[in-house]
């Protein structure tokens, strides 16, 4: 049964097998967020989740969160990152984020009493406005931190309130009588469930990170790997599109440089080593490594070569000493007591994947490769053998005098080496590809969580929120996406619950 929605004709042959006042469609971040306030504001409330257990994104990410210090300043900020990259803006949903976003992080702790948060970073990007009042805030207790934690605080607030949740229930069709949303069909364990909602159906059910199709329509490159959960695959999309919602955001997301592992199914993100470097198929460098946005990794290298049709740096190649390989420290992780896991994604909170402390198990895989010397990896890897000795030899005298000529690379920041030379003759090699940690496409809201549809009215009875058509575009500031979970999955919540019964 393919998403979309229901025919007018349709609608009185249903018996409906369940009725509550509000359906989620999605039990992430943004969906517990919804669920929680819907309660709170005396809605009967039923989560759907296709998964065998809750999470999405939020609860295998970094758990950042960007709290401003103040509102009304970040509001400026905010409104650069559109101007910026001239997207298309919407006034109103920056207004309440930035009013609201100060409030979420009491809320969040108010959930799960002995919960500390943390200051961890500020702004990425400090050329925009008011980028002094950006701060960035992480969740511990209870023996967790991160991306579970947070999870841990919000799945704690839905439990405590005993809110229904139906797990391995796929929402495969939302169902419309004269253009009001007013339930949900989807699948329990394999049998079908026609669901009513007497109020409204919230979506909240992230973005396309696994649909190849909409991959292949909405991104630019190939070879588009996923450190995400595999749960999402772009229903919400096809679901709004068929009730006639206006789609924005399609070509925006968060999007690192990551590696295959075999035998997973996602891909772990790659750290760059102070003697490190990424070259293009060519073998010339093309960024500056430490400089490139984790989040924005992908428009580095999607550039497309129309004379010799490719996509010259999909994929790119990570190029480090000895020294760096046998320390590790082209690899991400964050410190778990004494086990090491890499900081994003499914394939280390849910697939449990941990590099090697000395890269060996890696090496043994292929996912890295040692060569003698320069010109061996030029030939193994298919680089321009004299570009490729020429970039080494730059790169290394470039260091020495304390200058990247080319791109330039910080050397240092503060007592954290950046950059240093490329030592010996053995070079190491990693292939690198885009790798998404989430999309931010799908319909568009207005400030009440509203879905919007093609005609600019209000598709009666439908909200969204979070990944799915989230307000952020090409220039994403990290720990935003988490907090808009928070903002805007409290607000459909709330006016979801507010909703008059439909007759």
């Amino acid at each position: 049964m393919a998403c979309g929605a229901v025919e007018k004709s349709e609608i009185k042959k249903l018996k409906w097998d369940e009725e509550t006042d509000v359906v989620v469609v999605g039990y992430g971040g943004a969906g517990a967020a919804a669920a929680i306030e819907a309660t709170d504001n005396g809605a009967k409330v039923l989560i759907l989740e296709k998964m065998p257990f809750g999470g999405g994104n939020t609860a295998i990410s970094g758990g950042g969160i960007t709290i401003p210090k103040s509102g009304s300043d970040a509001q400026k900020f905010f409104d650069g990152t559109f101007n910026f990259a001239n997207n298309e803006k919407s006034p109103k949903l920056v207004e309440v984020f930035c009013r609201e976003i100060r409030e979420q992080m009491p809320w969040l702790l108010s959930l799960c009493p002995g919960i500390e948060t943390y200051l961890y970073r500020r702004a990425r990007y400090t050329m925009l406005p008011n980028s002094d009042t950006i701060e960035k805030f992480g969740v511990r207790g209870d023996g967790m931190r991160s991306g579970p934690c947070l999870w841990h605080i919000l799945s704690t607030g839905v439990s405590n309130r005993k809110i229904q949740v139906m797990f391995e229930t796929p929402v495969k069709q939302l169902i419309l009588d004269k253009g009001s949303v007013v339930g949900v069909i989807a699948e329990h364990k394999g049998s079908p469930k026609t669901i009513r909602a007497k109020k409204a159906v919230i979506l909240t059910c992230g973005g396309f990170e696994n649909n190849q199709e909409m991959l292949a329509n909405y991104t630019q490159g190939k070879d588009i790997l996923n450190l995400g959960t595999p749960a999402n695959t772009g229903d919400g999309v096809d679901m709004a599109i068929q009730a006639g919602a206006k789609i924005w955001r399609m070509t925006a997301y968060s999007c690192p440089i990551g590696a295959r592992i075999p035998g997973k199914c996602a891909a772990t993100t790659v750290g760059i080593p102070s003697s490190g470097f990424w070259v293009d198929q060519s073998g010339r460098r093309f960024a500056d490594e430490k400089g490139t946005d984790l989040h924005a990794a992908l428009y580095e290298v999607n550039v497309y070569n129309s004379a010799k049709l490719c996509y010259p740096r999909i994929p790119a190649f990570l190029i480090f000493d000895k020294k760096a390989f046998e320390k590790g420290s082209y690899g991400f992780r964050v410190a778990e007591g004494s086990k090491r896991i890499p900081y994003f994604g499914w394939i280390g909170w849910q697939e449990k994947f941990v590099w090697s402390p000395d890269g060996k198990k890696e090496l043994e895989a292929g996912v890295i490769r040692k060569y003698a010397n320069a010109e061996e990896a030029a030939k193994g890897e298919g680089l321009n053998p004299v570009l490729f000795k020429e970039t080494l030899e730059r790169w290394n005298r470039d260091v020495k005098n304390g200058c990247d000529t080319e791109f330039g690379r910080m050397m240092s920041r503060g007592k954290n080496i950046l950059s240093e030379p490329l030592e010996g003759e053995e070079i190491y090699v990693m292939s690198l590809y885009p790798a998404l940690l989430n999309t931010q496409g799908g319909p568009e809201h207005n400030e009440k969580s509203q879905v919007i549809s093609v005609n600019g009215s209000v598709i009666p009875h439908l909200y969204a929120a979070g990944e799915l058509g989230s307000m952020w575009g090409t220039i994403y500031e990290g720990g935003t996406n988490l907090g808009e979970c928070l903002v805007f999955g409290r607000i459909a919540g709330k006016n979801a619950a507010q909703e008059k019964d439909l007759k």
